[in-house]
This record gives structure tokens, C-alpha cells and sequence, in this order.
């Protein structure tokens, strides 16, 4: 116990794909060979400790947001801690993580890239350019991602690795064993999952509805994702369901710690977004079986959905066709995964 590598995950306090990714990943180093620790970034240690398992050892470095001294911190962190490897699944976490591990010195720094570098803001994408050489493994989620790094921001291909996200197969069939959240089973119950954020694409979607009520009279939609009813993107969708009189048809339930129920029961599973890493939700919905409905947002949902087999796909922000989908895929019947996620050994190995 005593030669355990010491392995340190950097996270903020929010939930999403990326963060439930990072805890998947540390779930899958053997505790007699490693011992991880969570630092956790925010004004507290919620939301994200819910989701942390309890045997594991939490830390909040306690900042009002990135900029607030962060990375000097995480090099006081760094130098108490003496880590064997730190792991950041978030790019702009990452950019002060990679600083502060080439520091201090002698640390293994492993980053996952989250998302394209097209939907990076100037500065982060400059401060992404200047440091990711700096790191020891980039994981990229599939190969156009890696081939996107490679070119935008001048990396050595020998440091990056593509590996696709796993599932956690396990988790999953344990926490589907719950009943039907849904009030009715006479209606017909579309799905979405995923924070409310603009490149998620929520507008799209409750367009894409409206059309589908028409048709469908008894088709409600669930949003399930956590939100903050000051931010004018969340505005705007109150304001599309309101001015639509769907309140009775669209059904906000906010952040749900066990989703897999609401995929469970779904009859069709939306995915309406912009842009993507590599979309969790979805995969997660096709594990279980449920038709999806994807607008073509990066280039793998295009081989993990075959047409008019287990889902369909349609052109993003095209909503005409996204109803059209939508209305489609429950008819889509006895299909299976077409999804190949990686395994724990792919993560684990890096960690020596």
C-alpha cells in the first residue's frame, strides 16, 4: 500500500459529461495500485461530491472563478500532495493544470481533451496552443478530434492518444432498476439530457416539438439537465415553451442524479446540439436500447447511428427534419449497441 502511485483529479464544481468522464476514469484505477484524490474547484464542494464515491478523498481549493490566483494554488497543491500523475479532463482547467504540474516537476500530467477547439474563446485557445505541448498524454475522443489537435495546436502526435469513451456498464444497469418516472404510459415521451446551454441546443429542439405535437397529440418532451434561471439562454427557453403554450407538453425536471431512468422508459432519446465532444447521453440511451434522434454535430455520431436502424440523423439546426425524425424513430424496434466504448484497461495503463 505504502508504493501506491498517487494520482490527483482536477475537477470544478458543475456536473457534466466531462466530469462524470474524470470520475468513471478514476473508478478504474485499483485502489492497491493507486491512490486517487479528488481537488475540486469552486465556491463549494457541490454538486460534484455527490457523484464522487465517498471512499475517496475530497479537497476544495475554494475560488470565485479560473482566474482567482488558480494556478498557484494548484502548485501549493502539487507540492504538498507530491502526485505521481494529475488528470484534467477540461481544457481550460487543463491549460493550469499542465503550468503548474512542469512546475513543480516531476509529475506525470495527463489531459482529456472535452471539446473541439473551433468552440474555444481567443484566449483559450492561445493558452491551449502554448501549453498542451507541455503535456505528458493529451486523450483525444475520437480521431477527428486527435487530428484537430495535432493541426490547430501543434502537438507531437506521439502524445496523443484516441480513445473513446466507456461505458460504466454497471452503474448504469444498477440505477435503471428504478420505476418509471413518467406519469403516464399513454403518452408518447421524447428525452433530452444535458446541461441547458446554447451549443445543446434546447431551442432547436422545442422547435423540432412543436411540429411533432401536431402530429403527435400525445407526445410530451422531458428536458433533464441542470440549468440557472438567471442565464438569458435558460430565459429564452421559458420564453419558446411559453409563448408556444407548451407548458403542459414540456416538462423541465432540471438535474437528475440517476438520468438513466428517464432513458430507461423514453421512446426516443433527442440529441439537438451544435457541437459536441463525444455526447455521453446519447451513447448511454443507445446502451439501453432507446431510438435516438442526432443532429450531425461531429463526425462520429454519423458511424454510431445507422439510418432508419436504431435512430436517424438529420443536418444541425435543421428542425423541419428533426420532427420529421422525431416521429419516425418510435416505430424503431429490436436493434442493438453500435457503439464500441473503450475499456478500463485503455485508461488504466496510462497511469504508470
Amino acid at each position: 500500500m505504502l508504493n501506491r502511485r498517487k494520482v490527483v483529479f482536477i475537477l470544478p464544481n458543475s456536473i457534466g459529461g466531462a466530469e462524470r468522464m474524470s470520475i468513471n476514469i478514476a473508478n478504474f484505477l485499483d485502489k492497491d495500485t493507486f491512490d486517487v484524490k479528488f481537488v475540486v474547484m469552486g465556491k463549494s464542494l457541490n454538486p460534484i461530491s455527490n457523484l464522487i464515491p465517498s471512499n475517496y478523498d475530497i479537497e476544495l481549493i475554494k475560488i470565485r472563478n479560473i482566474w482567482y490566483f488558480f494556478t498557484f494554488r494548484l502548485i501549493r497543491l502539487f507540492r504538498k500532495e507530491k502526485p505521481h500523475v494529475v488528470f484534467c479532463s477540461l481544457m481550460n482547467l487543463s491549460v493550469r493544470v499542465i503550468i503548474a504540474s512542469k512546475i513543480v516537476g516531476g509529475i506525470k500530467c495527463i489531459i482529456r481533451s472535452d471539446n473541439y477547439c473551433n468552440v474555444l474563446r481567443k484566449d483559450q485557445f492561445w493558452l491551449c496552443r502554448a501549453t498542451f505541448r507541455y503535456a505528458d498524454i493529451i486523450i483525444a475522443q475520437q480521431e477527428d478530434m486527435r487530428s484537430e489537435i495535432i493541426k490547430k495546436l501543434s502537438i507531437n502526435s506521439g502524445k496523443i492518444v484516441t480513445i473513446h469513451n466507456p461505458l460504466d456498464t454497471k452503474k448504469i444497469d444498477l440505477m435503471v432498476n428504478t420505476p418509471n418516472p413518467y406519469p403516464s404510459n399513454n403518452s408518447v415521451n421524447y428525452l433530452w439530457v444535458a446541461r441547458f446551454d446554447y451549443w445543446k441546443g434546447q431551442d432547436i429542439l422545442i422547435k423540432s416539438f412543436l411540429i411533432v405535437k401536431k402530429i403527435v397529440k400525445n407526445a410530451h418532451l422531458y428536458l433533464v439537465g441542470g440549468f440557472d434561471k438567471n442565464s438569458k439562454y435558460y430565459q429564452e427557453i421559458s420564453s419558446l415553451i411559453i409563448n408556444n403554450n407548451l407548458q403542459n407538453d414540456i416538462h423541465v425536471i432540471g438535474y437528475d442524479s440517476n438520468p438513466y431512468k428517464w432513458m430507461k422508459y423514453c421512446d426516443c432519446f433527442v440529441l439537438p446540439s451544435r457541437i459536441e465532444g463525444l455526447p455521453n447521453a446519447l451513447i448511454e440511451a443507445m446502451y439501453l436500447k432507446r431510438p435516438v434522434v442526432a443532429a450531425r454535430c461531429i463526425p462520429i455520431i454519423s458511424n454510431i447511428i445507422e439510418q432508419g436502424y436504431n435512430g436517424f440523423l438529420v443536418e444541425k439546426e435543421d428542425y423541419n427534419n428533426m420532427a420529421n425524425a422525431m416521429i419516425k424513430a418510435i416505430t424503431l424496434k429490436n436493434f442493438e449497441m453500435t457503439y464500441k466504448p473503450s475499456t478500463s484497461l485503455d485508461f488504466i495503463k496510462l497511469f504508470y
